[in-house]
């Protein structure tokens, strides 16, 4: 049996080949000797040279022992266009490890496979609905080319700024988006148009049909049994044509090991993360461990981890490592996330032992390790790293405190630093402490809190709280916040966010806590500017008794005489008004940190604000003129009076925080007089 690291090859028996043998056998017996040395890049057999019925030999773990042991191969010619990029190795595997396990197992991908002691590739893949024994084989060619790919990640550095440069691309993008508009709405107008032309031919061509089905009818059902026969004919074709392409898709099913999470935490996870992908989520006991500095080399055929979370909460898949060059590493023969340049942990592991399949391919069961080094690549042939360099990370704490339960639970992991992956990471490990903690699905109220230790926050510190009802998953909308923010601060075109740190703690209540707004009341009914008025705000709790909340609301001092009215609403709830602006403003330069400064004043769903709001009827457009003269003239009498400095700094109304969702919003009216 060839060693599996390859190095040993078969020759014709010459002194110089006799010579040559010898000396690799001594290199390997120095290598057996020195377990912790690194491995030299093996000798490849392009898949160009690759011909069918070639019988080579795999490598790979398969059971408790974690002994790499080997399994036949034999071509059996190429799938895809031939080009090395689109294609793969088809193989047959054999030998009682594949009779023991009824063919490749998942878990085995990655495991390298040699002909003559070069090279060719990594196991990758089954073929849906065919032999277990029937395999696809990734050309190491295109996995070595991951190795040339540029790593961006890891390298947090702030940049020089250049506020001239800056402001300059900011324009030129404004001009550039505001083209894109334009040529948008010409396309669309295009697009519509001939949708139009298309629906009226299309109609036309239908009445020409119709009329010709007409004249052609006796002909038709003169030759109505042949045009049966023939249909049969081609219907027994077209099953025939899709059995061949169904068993003809590659099947890449990779097991994803998680630890800390139910079933309603792993469905959630998936969506977010796995959407779309071939996976399966397997609770795993094991959680990634770091040992900084841990000299423990991977070997060709050896079991390999990656992780992005270790801690209460963890998330990674094992696969084989498929080729070593020094510290550098390839494995798996498919990718994971499929994220192209990522920030991943690097892990051994071990493998607990084979769960073989029957109709579908079975199970290679593994724990994932130490933390040994770094993924900096999850490409479509396969991920790549290297030992030793240590991915950067941010450590995340969350709190769920549960009145009904009496529970008061703390989870801490720390997760691989990418900002592609980040905001659902994030929000899945906060939704799998909600529902670990909570054991229920059902109708629930959260008051949530989180901290973003971020360099786009005044201070350093970004923070927000807000209170959620849901008539069951209640989890699902609690985390939207936090996705939100954590979506922003990673879409950030300016900078790197720097986010350093996730601190979230969600107190959760069973049942409704939501109330309507009946009335606000003022203590007065006429006031002048700069007075304070209180109002006197009765709630009706859900299925409670009406509750009366103060509220204060100081009258602006560019306030024109005449009627004000106010809207009294929920923080939740944003004005049809407000909401346009909003809009409006969106995009345009507007930087992150701005962005974020509004979340973060945003009001809450359980406050009440007190705002100006839309009169009652609708004005015309003379009233309107004379409305927006009137303000014009209030704004500089207070500049006169007050000053232009004093009226910039003047205190704002704040909302009043109330213990339950407000819904609506009701509307009340003062009389302003001159001061």
């Amino acid at each position: 049996m060839a060693p599996f690291d390859g190095s040993l090859r078969t020759k014709p028996s010459t002194n110089s080949g006799v010579k040559k043998l010898l000396k690799k056998i001594i290199l390997g017996l120095i290598m057996l000797a020195h377990p912790m040395a690194a491995f030299a890049m093996q000798e490849i057999l392009p898949m160009s040279d690759v011909k069918p019925g070639d019988v080579g030999t795999a490598y790979t773990v398969v059971d408790s022992s974690n002994e790499i042991k080997d399994f036949g191969v034999t071509i059996m010619g190429i799938a895809g266009s031939g080009k090395v990029e689109d294609s793969f190795i088809m193989a047959n595997v054999s030998g009682s490890m594949m009779d023991m396990t009824n063919g490749v197992l998942q878990g085995m991908s990655g495991s390298p496979t040699y002909i003559n002691g070069k090279l060719i590739g990594a196991v990758s893949a089954g073929y849906k609905g065919m032999d277990n024994k029937v395999c696809f084989i990734t050309p190491i060619e295109r996995m070595r080319e991951i190795w040339k790919l540029p790593d961006r990640k890891n390298k947090r550095q702030y940049d020089e700024f250049d506020l001239k440069k800056a402001l300059d691309k900011r324009r030129e993008d404004e001009k550039t988006d505001l083209q894109k508009k334009l040529e948008q709405i010409i396309a669309d107008e295009k697009r519509d148009l001939e949708k139009e032309l298309d629906r009226r031919d299309k109609e036309k061509k239908a009445q020409e049909k119709k009329n010709k089905e007409k004249i052609d009818k006796a002909k038709k059902d003169k030759n109505k049994n042949e045009a049966t026969k023939t249909d049969s004919a081609e219907t027994e074709k077209d099953k025939k044509d899709e059995t061949a392409e169904d068993n003809d898709e590659k099947v890449e099913k990779s097991n994803i090991y998680v630890s800390g999470f139910n079933d309603a935490a792993k469905a959630f996870l998936a969506d977010k993360l796995f959407k779309g992908k071939n996976v399966n989520l397997l609770e795993n006991p094991g959680s990634a461990t770091f040992v900084k500095g841990a000299n423990q080399p991977l070997k060709p055929g050896g079991a390999m981890g990656v992780a992005i979370t270790y801690g209460d909460f963890s998330i990674g898949a094992t696969g084989t490592v498929t080729d070593v060059d020094g510290k550098r590493i390839l494995g798996f023969g498919h990718p994971f996330t499929h994220l192209g340049n990522v920030n991943y942990f690097l892990t051994n592991a071990s493998v607990v032992g084979p769960v073989a399949g029957n109709t579908e391919p079975g199970a290679k069961l593994a724990n994932i390790g130490n933390i040994i080094g770094r993924i900096s690549q999850d490409r479509s042939s396969g991920i790549a790293g290297l030992v030793g360099e240590y991915p950067e990370s941010l450590p995340i704490k969350i709190q769920i405190v549960d009145f009904a339960l009496g529970r008061n639970n703390t989870y801490k992991s720390r997760i691989a630093y990418d900002e592609d992956l980040l905001p659902a990471i994030a929000t899945s490990l906060s939704y799998a402490s909600l529902v670990r903690t909570t054991d229920t699905m059902s109708e629930a109220t959260t008051r949530v809190y989180f901290e973003l230790k971020t360099d786009v926050a005044d201070g350093g510190v970004f923070k927000r709280e807000n209170m959620f009802y849901a008539a069951s998953d209640v989890g699902k909308i609690s985390v939207m916040e936090l996705a939100e923010v954590l979506s922003l601060l990673s879409l950030n075109s300016e900078k790197d966010s720097f986010v350093r740190g996730v601190d979230v703690k969600i107190e959760v209540a069973e049942g409704r806590r939501t109330a309507k707004l009946v009335s606000a009341v003022p203590d007065k009914r006429t006031a002048k500017p700069g007075d304070k008025v209180i109002f006197t705000v009765t709630l009706r709790p859900y299925r409670g008794k009406d509750e009366i909340v103060k509220v204060p609301y100081i009258i602006p001092l560019t306030q024109i005489s005449g009627n004000l009215t106010l809207d009294v609403r929920g923080g939740g709830l944003v004005p049809v008004n407000e909401m346009n602006v909003n809009l409006a403003e969106e995009g345009v330069g507007e930087s992150t940190k701005n962005k974020l400064k509004k979340i973060a004043d945003a009001g809450r769903n359980n406050d009440i604000i007190i705002a100006p709001g839309a009169p009652r009827e609708v004005m015309s457009e003379k009233a309107q003129r004379e409305m927006i003269k009137k303000v014009l003239e209030a704004q500089k009498r207070a500049e006169e009076k007050y000053g232009a400095k004093k009226l910039q700094n003047l205190p704002k109304n704040k909302p009043t925080s109330t213990t339950y969702l407000i819904e609506n919003y009701v509307k009340t009216s003062i009389n302003i007089i001159e001061g």
